[in-house]
């Protein structure tokens, strides 16, 4: 293990700490913070003062609101927001369910109640389909062998939640992709068998929501993984939705409303190659800027010999402009595995690759600088991925100050650190090479902890 340190010198910085399985919080117990306010915890206390015996609060597995476990919406119209939770019983029970807290005078009071029969809750939204500024509930269930979902559409009507909607569906998303202060909601069907699909558009009419069109879909894919609904240009609202292909492969279709009606986009060759993936990439607004991005992965510069499995991939995120171009806006590195992304930086376009220093599994990698022809020069940096024991016991060996050691996160059995080539390791400081080269700052700024 000494021998590993001895050419790194003090370029070393501790970019965080992982653990190796760290349980998640329970909602009851992530809603027990000292620091919450007081209107926190009398919502708090009056959600579980209400939850029936025996049940806990959950998250569904998909949905379309920001937070935890508590939503505060306008549910009945009156300009207050009411507080929505999601319950279930044990989990050999099968049954889950909504509850809604209206507050008065007195308190928060129980103002509905949904229960419902599946394995799991899978979507929960909360859209307002008529335009008259009330939020309507739409809850999506999974049956208990997993094989179909039934979303259930809700609306406040005469001081009660009344039935609206309910339908089978493989994929649910929901939201004003029309424009017109009204949402839709977008069921995606599939029928593996037959290899046939098709996406059924709903919308509110007279008391309830209608089916007012259908767009057959190409069926020769494995099935809908996400769908999510939103900003897909500077200009466009679009759906994303990203389906699994073969063995481990993925492609992302993109639909958006065109002349009012909706439609699936075409593209060239290069746009394909950008939607066709070799993993599943998941579509997300990945640099927070409003507008939903695409990802795909790229094998790095020289490793096109690797198999699949071995491949360091790089994940690249292309944001469409609206026309017939998609433009990378980020590229990076994930591990899953040991929590951790790590942003390339703009400056590294083509010039550089990675290597595993033992394998996948165990994380450590060097990134190395590659010059126009494609060959390595030199080395930029190393990440390495150690029990922190083991890192402990070397940062006593070398007493480094803290100038050279920067942590950023305590606690945990792993520890990830940066470590950079001594100054007698360095290629010419005159080139390229040079130029790419990141202080640990740098470093310790494009890494991020991921759950």
């Amino acid at each position: 293990m000494r021998d590993r340190f001895v050419r790194y010198g003090m370029g070393i910085v501790a970019i965080g700490l992982l653990v190796g399985c760290t349980p998640v919080a329970s909602p009851d117990e992530l809603l027990r913070s000292p620091k919450m306010k007081e209107d926190e915890q009398l919502i708090r206390e009056a959600v579980l003062a209400n939850l029936p015996p025996g049940s806990t609060m959950m998250i569904p597995r998909k949905k379309q609101e920001d937070g935890g476990p508590i939503i505060e919406k306008d549910i009945n119209g009156d300009n207050s927001n009411e507080i929505i939770t999601l319950y279930r019983y044990n989990e050999s029970d099968y049954v889950h369910g909504l509850l809604i807290l209206e507050k008065q005078q007195s308190g928060y009071k129980k103002i509905a109640e949904i229960e419902g029969a599946g394995k799991d809750i899978d979507f929960l939204s909360f859209q307002d389909v008529s335009g008259d500024g009330k939020q309507e509930v739409f809850l999506g269930f999974i049956s208990e062998d997993e094989l179909s979902k039934e979303l259930f559409g809700y609306r406040w009507t005469n001081g009660s939640l009344q039935p609206i909607m309910q339908s089978t569906y493989q994929e649910a998303v929901a939201g004003d992709l029309e424009q017109d202060g009204k949402s839709e909601v977008y069921l995606f069907q599939h029928d593996r068998e037959n290899y046939t699909a098709k996406v059924e558009v709903y919308e509110f009419e007279g008391q309830g929501m209608k089916r007012t069109e259908e767009l057959p879909l190409d069926g020769a894919f494995n099935g809908y993984e996400k769908a999510v609904l939103g900003k897909v240009a500077p200009t466009s609202e679009g759906i994303y939705v990203d389906v699994g292909m073969g063995a481990h492969s993925a492609e992302t279709l993109l639909f958006t409303n065109v002349k009012g009606k909706l439609t699936q986009l075409k593209f060239g060759e290069e746009a394909n190659n950008l939607l066709f993936k070799p993993y599943q990439v998941y579509s997300e607004d990945i640099n927070d800027d409003g507008i939903l991005e695409v990802g795909t992965m790229i094998a790095p510069v020289g490793t096109g010999d690797l198999s699949m499995v071995d491949t360091p991939w790089v994940t690249q995120w292309h944001q469409w402009d609206g026309y017939h171009t998609f433009t990378k806006t980020n590229e990076m590195y994930f591990d899953y595995q040991h929590g951790f992304r790590f942003d390339i930086p703009d400056k590294w376009k083509d010039n550089y690759t990675i290597s595993y220093v033992t394998d996948r599994q165990q994380g450590s990698m060097i990134f190395y600088y590659v010059n126009d022809d494609g060959k390595k020069e030199g080395e930029l940096f190393r990440l390495m991925v150690m029990k922190r024991e083991e890192w402990e016991r070397e940062e006593a060996k070398r007493m480094i100050s803290p100038t050279a050691s920067k942590k950023m996160a305590g606690g945990g059995s792993q520890v990830v650190i940066a470590l950079l080539p001594e100054e007698s390791a360095l290629v010419d400081k005159q080139s390229r090479y040079q130029e790419l080269m990141l202080t640990l700052d740098e470093i310790a700024k494009a890494f991020r902890r991921i759950s």
